[in-house]
């Protein structure tokens, strides 16, 4: 059990984004080595939100930006470094595909992912092949539920931004979640909002007026993701990973913008971070607290 106590304070540092970096450095360090094991495939999940920020500051020329995100990330320097001296996008692509896809399959083809859909379409391989991984490694019933959870999250706010966009184009649903990929689709191809808000007010739980756009359907299904959490019990540390989403809700920020053409969207989440275990294998989040990594790649 973790005791967060000391961090019930108003965030530390200049901007609450800086704030939560610092929350996330301390749970990240306390983290007992069983949490750490079983919930290693969601903390690789978040790591595709530095991913993400780390590719738009790339790409907008602001390196010193980018330096700063590294930095305060769980990112290990030495791939940082390696991001940084990147020469282009291309070449930044194409060294995370090389990093990272032998130890997350899913994420093979982010380049062909770049050539064919520009920037958006590399956001999305991201988010979906890491939230594919983390659905296929993870062990724990509860984390698996979890994750179950988040497909929903990431695939109702696909649809219901597909709409607001006037996409005509189907939007890009991930298998693995409780509601099935073919009742979304038949859902968008209806167009029918108010079905879509139904859907969102059940798996949220009863008594919920219908939302009226991606940001309140938003909303409501992480406030159910925490309720049940709590309701289960599997709030896997004591209170701390549901206390740091209800904090981070006060940093609003999307991971992915509505000008964006990838949904990517945010997951309640505690630490973003990557971690080389050697050249040839990467891990997406070290062991926290310099311990020795568990579950390491052979």
């Amino acid at each position: 059990q973790l005791d967060v106590s000391a961090v019930n304070d108003p965030w530390p540092g200049q901007t609450p984004e800086d704030g939560l970096q610092g929350a996330v450095q301390w749970l990240f360090k306390r983290l007992p080595p069983p949490a750490f094991t079983w919930l290693r495939p969601y903390l690789e999940l978040l790591a595709g939100q530095t991913l993400v920020q780390a590719l738009r500051l790339h790409r907008a020329g602001r390196r010193e930006a980018m330096a700063r995100l590294l930095r305060r990330s769980l990112l290990q320097a030495e791939l940082a470094d390696r991001m940084l001296a990147a020469d282009g996008n291309e070449a930044l692509i194409r060294l995370l595909e090389r990093e990272l896809a032998a130890d997350c399959p899913p994420l093979a083809g982010l380049a062909a992912a770049y050539a064919d859909q520009g920037p958006g379409g590399a956001e999305e391989w991201i988010a979906a092949g890491l939230l594919r991984h983390a659905l296929a490694t993870a062990r724990d019933p509860a984390l698996t539920s979890l994750l179950q959870r988040l497909t929903d999250l990431r695939n109702i706010l696909a649809v219901a931004k597909y709409w607001r966009w006037q996409v005509t184009l189907a939007p890009p649903l991930l298998a693995g979640g409780t509601v099935s990929p073919l009742r979304l689709q038949r859902l968008w191809a209806a167009g029918d909002e108010d079905g879509l808000g139904r859907l969102v007010v059940r798996l949220a739980g009863a008594g919920q007026a219908l939302p009226q756009d991606a940001r309140a359907m938003e909303t409501l299904l992480l406030k159910g993701i925490t309720a049940e959490l709590h309701r289960r019990g599997l709030d896997p540390l004591d209170g701390a990973v549901v206390f740091f989403r209800q904090r981070a809700d006060l940093v609003r920020r999307d991971v992915a913008g509505d000008h964006q053409n990838g949904v990517v969207g945010r997951v309640p989440g505690l630490v973003e971070g990557l971690h080389v275990l050697g050249r040839d294998r990467v891990q997406l989040v070290r062991p926290a607290d310099h311990r020795r990594a568990v579950g390491m790649v052979q």
